[in-house]
């Protein structure tokens, strides 16, 4: 299912993306994850390994593999996915989340 609006007051998700400094597959993967959740209405932080706040995450999460989409402070893809897994990660989390009810 693909969520073309949503009202802001629906979403309730925390999208970060967790990305290696100065490395080149970074970008691809940071537009990946861009270009699925801009048209559901989510926002994506994107956080960067050297990062004292992402350090912390890191360290927390016990992630030894990036990049990483963290949803709602839960590892839910490592590495970078093709943009028709990416819908389908970020939809199914929608369905879960109960957004898809959202008037």
């Amino acid at each position: 299912m693909f969520f073309q609006s949503i009202q802001e007051d629906c979403l309730q998700v925390l999208l970060q993306l967790i990305l290696p400094e100065n490395k080149e597959f970074a970008v691809n993967a940071q537009n990946v994850w861009e270009e699925v959740a801009r048209p559901r209405g989510l926002d994506l932080t994107v956080m960067y390994d050297n990062e004292p706040a992402c350090m912390a995450l890191i360290e927390k999460l016990s992630l030894t593999t990036l990049p990483a989409l963290i949803i709602d402070g839960v590892i839910k893809v490592i590495g970078i996915p093709d943009k028709i897994t990416a819908e389908k990660v970020l939809d199914k989390e929608l369905n879960t989340a109960g957004l898809s009810h959202c008037p």
